[in-house]
């Protein structure tokens, strides 16, 4: 007896490249949907290692970014903080001047000297609370402010600005 092995031998090349196109287009879209050349490793081992390097930079320098924006925003932060300090500072100056003319009432100069207590202590306030993300903007240590009692002298130093711990 005979036997016959019935084969479509087109139909299986037919079958072969449907599954070989099939292949490509998983790939292609799988590189569109990812908006990267190179999905795995399998595409491209070299392109892959690029790519992630370049990534990785990118993280990277966009991080350093966000740091220098932070720089700014504590360095605005300890800008308002100082200016504050130097108006309550040329406004003690100035209340000196005016204590030292002798033209004023004891009363007069009760009134005065409040008010230059009260920018001393506003000034302090400052000083020791005036925060940004938590950091000290103005180091209490290096800052001073003097004013002669007769309105003759007044000055201002600051060497820092803030302590990171």
């Amino acid at each position: 007896m005979s036997s016959v092995i019935n084969t479509n031998v087109q139909s299986m090349y037919a079958s072969n490249a449907l599954e070989s196109n099939e292949r490509s287009m998983t790939r292609a879209m799988n590189q569109l949907s990812s908006g990267k050349r190179t999905s795995s490793a399998a595409v491209d081992a070299a392109g892959m290692a690029l790519a992630e390097k370049l990534t990785s930079q990118m993280r990277g320098a966009s991080m350093a970014v966000q740091n220098i924006n932070d720089g700014v925003s504590f360095l605005q932060t300890a800008e308002g903080a100082l200016t504050e300090i130097v108006n309550m500072a040329q406004r003690m100056y100035e209340l000196n001047i005016q204590k030292a003319s002798g033209t004023l009432s004891s009363d007069q100069k009760g009134f005065i000297d409040t008010e230059l207590t009260d920018l001393s202590a506003a000034i302090t306030d400052i000083k020791t609370n005036a925060k940004w993300n938590g950091l000290t903007v103005v180091d209490h240590a290096s800052m001073s402010i003097t004013t002669s009692g007769d309105g003759t002298t007044a000055s201002f130093t600051a060497t820092s600005i803030g302590t990171v711990p």
